[in-house]
């Protein structure tokens, strides 16, 4: 590593250099004039010396002669710095006295180290041959030293003693006489030396000059210092006056953050107004504060807190905006606005309120009002007021104001979001609530409804295996219907399965007699045929079976009923033991048939509308079989009736009438079987399950046969007694009637 002595006056010159060579990797030691460079380099030689020229002492050029005049230290590489002798002349003196060359401090950092890094290069190579150039060659002593005499200061002998202790023996031995230069460095030296001497003198006019400049500058230097003395007699009154006033602002600052903190400690916008009409009063020394609010629906401002007056009595001034002129134009321009010097006697200050209103106490002459503006919205009025003629509000007491007027606008706003906050909370709450409150409702309804829907499932389940039973039931009496024309089979299989199907304790079946008005038993589910045959009962005007005969309507007989009760029938009571009864009419051809009378001896019994319309299909089934047994019986009697006429008549017009007869019992036979017929088929699309589809179908083709015999009976008397002049026809009735019956099934 490559050692470096660094030789300059300047410390930060000396630091900058140090730090950009040992950055470049070298072992840097520092010298602070020429002297301590000597002696450093008689102590450790370095590689190469970086040194300054103008240096108090010893300039630079003295010391290159003193190096290069030395043997052992004469092949040292040598390099100027300076920022001032960069002139090509001083270049080639520099180059002359033995240094490689002058570093201008400008220059480029890199570019500088690659100089030094080339002439460290350079003397590695070749030592001994730049020894030999410089054995035998000595520069002359100076005439006279190249830096001016007076500008040097002399050298402490201490200093002077250790650069001669630390130089050779041979340097204070008396040169020997050194060979004469060349004619041509001689020429050179003395020029430089000529020119140097114009540049010095130059330097020293110039100096002069600069002392004069000095000495009037010193002048106006004590001219200046008198008066910087008047401006700090001036700066330290006013400095005085700052601290009262900064005190003033200290506490007016100290005060509206103990506001601030008051109005972030509390949400109640009472004491804050109070706090700060009384700290206003305080701060600016008014009179009185007072705040007024202003009420929008209204168009008046209403007192709300006040220093001189207690809260109860500040609160029953009011005032309206559209009278107050002040007020208006206050609010108008949203800016504070002083009134000063008017009239005691009329209450300036309180002009802008009707005098019935002047409030005893709060009286002035001259006062501050600054409106409480939010959201560029006025929403009251600050007012201070002073009893003072002379006094008037300075700018600070005004900012005061202004900014406690800012701070009870921020403890409304702050009320007011607070109000907000906590309405928009109370409905969100109740919101919650109410979303709680329904999706529980909703889940309460829902599980309701899935209950219901599992029972209603459940209970339709039911009712469709009721109702297939019901159709069996319906169908299998149908089929005894159609298989046989005796009513009794069928009445009783009709109260069997009504006593099971409607599950009553009892069923029973009476026919009505319309001659003598009365009913009589004909089946019964509990009771032999001939017991229930022996129980009659009239249908007297104004009991249930009167207006059942009427309204053929079913009737509902409860224990408490008052006219439909089961204690206006004692045969119920007595033969029944009944609580509750259901009387089903049997009604055909618009006439009451009979009655089908379900019994039950629970007392809570309540009949469904279900249980009532599969009675009533009952009942129309009974209807049809009594109406079938009525017919054929009616069909048989007329059959017989006719046979016997066609025997014993012989002339036509007998023919005719039992022709007629005939064609009548036709006739009555195909109303009801169309009935039958009909009745079928409305129930036809009602029905789900495929066999009972089955017997529908079945029953409704025996129905339909039935209805073409009958229309092959009326038929047969259309076209078999063709009436013609001069003959009879003997029409064979009972062989016509087999010959259209359908065959036994």
């Amino acid at each position: 590593m490559a050692k470096i002595l660094v030789v300059d006056d300047d410390p930060a010159q000396r630091a900058r250099l140090k730090h950009t060579l040992e950055a470049a990797g070298y072992a840097v030691a520092t010298a602070p004039d020429a002297i301590q460079g000597l002696v450093a380099i008689t102590r450790d030689p370095p590689d190469l010396i970086l040194s300054d020229i103008l240096m108090p002492r010893m300039d630079g050029f003295t010391f290159i002669r003193e190096v290069k005049s030395r043997p052992d230290f004469r092949v040292i590489p040598f390099l100027f710095v300076t920022s001032t002798l960069v002139s090509d002349d001083d270049r080639q003196f520099a180059q002359m006295l033995g240094a490689e060359a002058i570093l201008a401090r400008s220059d480029d950092a890199n570019a500088a180290l690659g100089i030094v890094e080339s002439c460290l290069k350079r003397h590695t190579r070749s030592p001994r041959r730049h020894a030999d150039e410089w054995s035998d060659w000595q520069l002359p002593a100076p005439a006279h030293p190249l830096v001016a005499e007076p500008v040097q200061p002399a050298p402490s002998p201490r200093l002077e003693e250790q650069v001669i202790e630390a130089l050779p023996a041979k340097s204070l031995e008396p040169a020997e006489p050194e060979p004469p230069p060349v004619e041509e460095q001689r020429e050179f030296l003395q020029q430089y030396g000529e020119q140097k001497t114009v540049q010095l003198e130059a330097k020293i006019v110039e100096l002069e000059q600069a002392n004069l400049t000095l000495e009037q500058r010193a002048q106006e230097l004590a001219a200046v210092a008198a008066e910087r003395d008047q401006l700090v007699q001036q700066v330290q009154a006013h400095a005085l006056e700052l601290e009262a006033r900064v005190a003033e602002r200290t506490e007016t600052i100290q005060n509206l953050a103990e506001i601030s903190r008051l109005i972030n400690a509390t949400l109640n916008p009472e004491p804050l107004l109070d706090e700060i009409v009384e700290r206003g009063a305080a701060l600016i020394h008014a009179a009185e504060c007072t705040l007024f609010l202003y009420n929008p629906d209204a168009d008046t401002y209403h007192g709300a807190a006040s220093s001189a007056m207690a809260r109860d009595m500040i609160r029953q001034l009011y005032f309206s905006a559209g009278t107050a002129t002040a007020a208006q134009k206050i609010v108008e321009q949203r800016a504070a606005a002083a009134i000063c010097n008017l009239d005691r006697n009329a209450h300036a200050v309180w002009s802008l309120l009707p005098r019935r209103a002047v409030p005893v106490g709060l009286e002035g002459d001259v006062a501050l009002i600054v409106p409480l503006t939010i959201h560029e919205q006025v929403h009251g009025l600050l007012v201070c007021a002073d009893r003072s003629t002379e006094r008037i509000f300075s700018a600070e007491e005004i900012e005061v104001i202004t900014q406690l007027a800012d701070q009870s606008a921020l403890a409304l706003e702050n009320a007011r979001l607070l109000y907000e906050s906590s309405r928009r909370l109370e409905e969100l709450r109740l919101a919650e609530e109410l979303r709680a409150a329904t999706l529980t409702q909703v889940a309460v309804e829902r599980d309701q409804l899935i209950r219901r829907a599992t029972a209603h499932s459940r209970d339709l389940e039911q009712r469709i295996h009721e109702r297939r039973r019901h159709l069996s039931a319906l169908a299998n009496i149908s089929k005894t219907i159609n298989a046989t024309l005796s009513p009794e089979a069928v009445l009783d299989q009709i109260v069997q399965s009504a006593c099971a199907l409607v599950h009553m304790d009892t069923c029973n079946l009476f026919l009505f007699n319309p001659e003598t008005n009365t009913f009589h038993g004909a089946s019964s589910s509990t009771m032999p045929r001939d017991s229930i045959r022996k129980l009659y009962f009239s249908a007297n005007n104004g009991s249930p079976l009167q207006a059942i005969v009427q309204d053929h309507a079913a009737v509902a007989l409860t224990e408490d009923g008052r006219e439909r009760s089961v204690h206006n029938f004692p045969m119920l009571e007595e033969t029944f033991h009944a609580k509750a009864a259901l009387i089903t009419p049997i009604v055909a051809r618009n006439q009451v048939l009979g009655i089908i009378l379900s019994i039950a001896e629970n007392p809570q019994r309540v009949f469904k509308p279900e249980e009532i319309e599969l009675l009533t299909i009952f009942a129309d089934q009974a209807a049809s079989a009594l109406e079938n047994a009525r017919l054929f019986y009616e069909a048989t009697r007329a059959l017989d009736e006719l046979s016997a006429a066609q025997q014993q008549l012989a002339e036509a017009e007998k023919l005719a009438a039992a022709v007629e007869l005939a064609g009548a019992a036709a006739h009555e036979l195909s109303q009801p079987l169309t009935v039958i017929l009909t009745q079928m088929r409305r129930m036809k699309p009602s029905i789900a399950s495929p066999d009972i589809q089955k017997e529908l179908v079945l029953i409704e083709t025996q129905t339909q046969r039935m209805v073409e015999i009958v229309d092959q009976l009326r038929r047969i008397t259309r076209y078999e007694t063709k009436p013609y002049v001069g003959s009879t026809q003997i029409l064979d009735l009972p062989r016509s009637a087999r010959s259209a019956s359908p065959p036994p099934t």
